[in-house]
């Protein structure tokens, strides 16, 4: 008898040795799902003009090769890579007649007469708004994670399951897909699916629970504490995720902006004493940006776009800014003249304890 394993042999100890999604995963999976896809469909609907639902999320473990039999007709996959905030990969697959309307309702049509193949242009508008659909989910995480969560730009591509092999993920490794149901007005009433490796799905799951660095399937005791504050968590963007629908014009007016001495620039906020250990980090640079509003465009509108053109805002003259650091709402403002430059005087502030906090969370 030949005590050299054969490669079926092989395979079978390797499946044996993986690691199951457990029911708890599979939940949190769904729900996480669920608000980060509705929060692409919000930014779908702004980019459009029309209501868009992308809700009911299933979760399963299957297979590329189970794929393969069970999906036979073109998709279009968009691949989002995670740069900051989590590792890993997933991507978005739909149909390709859904891709299409979409397309050609991005085009200024009305989704009846889409063609029947993505040209150049098309595919360079549906790959931009797949990147802010995608950009805006990643927002969500980072509000669920509590740390930015930054993405590459999407890449669109034609999958046929039968022959597209999907990057680092092999015809019988365990992949997790979330279907999800889609709808655009009475336009589209069709599936959206989001893949990823199940190894990748767990970790994911484990850095919200706070069990990424535990063994939590040979442990089955999870602390209460971790199950409520990740209820807490989602709960609250659950929320946050509530349709927003397009602001009126209004009056173009110049800005009037007080002017302030040097000596205010002197005045420092008071340091909360949190430990010897954290003055370590002082000496560290962050980036400091600040927000005066947000507007979304149609892709023809931003073509439109020159020398002259106004883009109107989410908020009123006169409003607080957002004081960001390092991708976190730290304070609001007012926007001031010093010397030649622009400033910001802080109005409303953060408990600095409150933010070390949240960063030693």
């Amino acid at each position: 008898m030949s005590g050299i394993l054969s490669q079926a042999e092989i395979d079978a100890l390797l499946k044996s040795n993986s690691v199951e999604i457990t029911d708890e995963e599979i939940d949190t999976l769904g729900e996480i799902g669920n608000i980060t896809m509705g929060t692409a469909a919000t930014t779908l609907y702004e980019i459009l003009g029309k209501r868009v639902d992308i809700t009911t999320p299933k979760v399963s473990v299957t297979t590329m090769r189970k794929m393969a039999e069970t999906y036979t007709i073109p998709y279009v996959g968009i691949e989002v890579k995670y740069v900051s905030g989590i590792e890993g990969f997933s991507f978005l697959v739909l149909k390709m007649v859904d891709a299409l309307i979409i397309a050609d309702l991005l085009m200024g049509g009305d989704g009846t007469n889409p063609g029947e193949e993505l040209d150049e242009i098309h595919l360079s508008a549906l790959s931009e708004t797949m990147n802010q659909m995608m950009g805006s989910a990643a927002t969500s995480m980072s509000e669920i994670l509590g740390t930015s969560v930054t993405i590459a730009p999407p890449k669109l591509f034609e999958v046929r399951f039968a022959d597209t092999k999907l990057e680092n993920i092999l015809e019988d490794d365990e992949i997790v897909k979330i279907s999800f149901k889609m709808e655009v007005e009475d336009i589209i009433n069709s599936e959206i699916m989001q893949i990823m490796p199940k190894d990748y799905a767990i970790k994911f799951v484990g850095k919200l629970l706070g069990t990424e660095e535990e063994d939590s399937h040979t442990i089955l005791e999870t602390e209460e504490v971790k199950v409520e504050a990740k209820a807490d968590r989602v709960e609250e963007k659950k929320e946050k995720t509530a349709k927003r629908q397009p602001s009126a014009k209004v009056n173009v007016a110049p800005l009037e902006l007080n002017s302030f001495d040097d000596e205010d620039k002197e005045e420092k906020l008071e340091v909360v004493d949190v430990g010897d250990n954290l003055d370590l980090l002082m000496d560290v640079p962050l980036p400091i940006t600040i927000e005066l509003g947000r507007s979304k465009k149609m892709i023809k509108e931003i073509l439109e776009l020159n020398e002259g053109s106004v883009v109107v805002l989410d908020r009123f003259a006169g409003d607080l800014v957002d004081v960001v650091v390092n991708g976190k709402l730290i304070a609001k403002g007012e926007v001031v003249v010093v010397d030649e430059n622009y400033g910001v005087r802080i109005t409303e502030v953060l408990s600095k304890k409150r933010v070390v906090r949240k960063e030693r969370a």
